[in-house]
């Protein structure tokens, strides 16, 4: 493990509102929140932060096996699919740090501090060439859609030496705007070993075109709940190519597995 320079927070809810989340960092027990995160009423049930620690560095050392915590303010309550935190270090390397999924808040109408519970540590298994990932877990952004259909999905393909393995990962609308923050998860008919995919590539259909702006995509090893480990699969903080669209676009540039042999 080594020291991060850029943190990353991503979490989905039901039935957005007026919320407000800060992590901490334990055992330190600080006052002050090492990232602020937030929702006015109306807006997206996604969110995805990065935050860059400006000179600072996360020890991964210092906070392993403990727990971050979070204040969540909220009169409405909070229902996360999915809260993950991870992290890049200096050499562009990323890490999983944090995982929670299904956690129920409700209305909060007592709490006049917010309502606090623990994050949870996931082992990261990016480097671990035996994880069999069970769940594909995709979170992106848009920069740019041109559409002719009213609605078209996101397919990855992953292509291993005896086969190649298509999911449909996200079903975008047409009127998808600039900046909308996408998750998604889908199951795998069988367990996928990371380290055997060659190549990677994105399309949708139709004469539609799609840009997205930042893309990353983890892989779980369990098929419901909580995973044991993540790993992680496709990292982009800036995709550099062209729109995605019905002739293939190869992202093996972004391929973590690829990267970290």
């Amino acid at each position: 493990m080594s020291d991060l320079v850029d943190l990353y927070f991503g979490w989905t809810q039901k039935n957005p509102g007026p919320l407000q989340v800060s992590f901490f960092t334990d055992p330190l027990q600080s006052d002050q929140p090492m990232h602020t995160s937030g929702m006015s009423q109306g807006n997206s049930n996604d969110v995805l932060d990065h935050v860059h620690l400006n000179g600072s560095r996360f020890d991964e050392n210092r906070y392993f096996r403990s727990a971050m915590r979070c204040i969540v303010e909220s009169s409405e309550g909070w229902n996360p699919y999915h809260l993950l935190i991870w992290g890049k270090n200096a050499r562009g390397v990323f890490r999983v740090l944090c995982y929670e999924a299904g956690r129920t808040i409700h209305r909060m109408d007592s709490f006049s501090d917010g309502y606090k519970f623990p994050i949870r540590w996931i082992n990261d298994c990016t480097d671990d060439p035996s994880i069999k990932i069970r769940r594909l877990l995709l979170i992106c952004e848009t920069a740019e859609t041109c559409f002719e259909s009213k609605r078209t999905s996101l397919q990855l393909s992953l292509q291993t030496k005896n086969q190649t393995i298509r999911h449909n990962l996200l079903v975008i609308e047409g009127s998808t705007r600039a900046n909308k923050i996408h998750f998604s998860c889908t199951q795998l008919s069988e367990p996928l070993l990371p380290s055997r995919v060659e190549k990677v590539t994105l399309r949708i259909f139709k004469n539609n075109r799609w840009k997205p702006r930042r893309m990353y995509l983890f892989g779980l090893d369990t098929v419901s709940g909580r995973p044991n480990g993540i790993s992680t699969l496709l990292a982009c903080d800036h995709w550099s190519g062209g729109s995605v669209s019905k002739t293939e676009t190869d992202i093996q540039g972004y391929w973590q597995p690829e990267l970290q042999v």
